[in-house]
């Protein structure tokens, strides 16, 4: 993992679908009123027209245009911009992050289904999803990611089976114990559910960045 000169929130997932990208934009939502500026940070898309490209930036709707961004890059990245954003991808990574961190008091990277970050997170948010409860065991992605949290947010807890989520929490507290919060997402609103530890490393790193 590259180590950043500025604060870094990651959000990864268990699998793809969980929704990490709404959870991403509800942070750097969340951030912003703080007065802080955010930049995204991401994998280039598999496949994409900037799937060999080492380093793009996107800061409005005419940047994905002059970059060839196809369907699924537009769908990730326009939501971000549409909120006053700016999104870095790229395979050079390290240009990424310098470029990102150029423009940003805090760098958020979003990963792509499963990705393990690349960057080294002060705070580390894996998302989950109790509709397909034991996932975040038996995918080696996903458990790694599970394993590294340091919050792990129980998605769409709203419209699952009560079960479903206790399941997911009960494995959040074997395979971290003592470092991940779980945290469950009912209408739309996170909410601490049993915090196992406080992430303080990213309260006191922002403090003095």
């Amino acid at each position: 993992m590259l180590e950043a000169h500025r604060p870094v929130i990651a959000v990864s997932a268990v699998r793809t679908g969980a929704g990490k990208s709404p959870a991403a934009r509800y942070l750097a939502r969340l951030v912003r009123r703080l007065g802080k500026r955010v930049a995204v940070a991401r994998h280039p898309m598999p496949g994409g027209p900037g799937a060999w490209a080492a380093c793009q930036r996107f800061a409005t709707r005419e940047d994905l245009t002059l970059h060839g961004a196809g369907l699924e890059e537009r769908a990730e990245i326009e939501p971000h911009l549409a909120l006053g954003g700016k999104v870095f991808t790229g395979l050079d990574v390290a240009a990424v992050l310098a470029c990102a961190e150029a423009e940003a008091d805090v760098v958020l990277w979003e990963g792509d289904d499963d990705d393990t970050p690349y960057l080294r997170p002060d705070l580390h948010i894996v998302v989950a999803d109790p509709h397909r409860p034991g996932d975040e065991t038996c995918y080696a992605g996903g458990h790694a990611n599970l394993r590294l949290a340091d919050l792990v947010l129980i998605n769409k807890a709203d419209t699952a089976d009560p079960h479903a989520v206790e399941r997911v929490e009960a494995n959040v507290h074997r395979e971290n114990p003592g470092r991940a919060w779980c945290a469950a997402r009912r209408a739309s609103t996170p909410t601490a559910s049993r915090p196992c530890a406080t992430p303080t490393s990213w309260w006191s790193r922002t403090a003095t960045r």
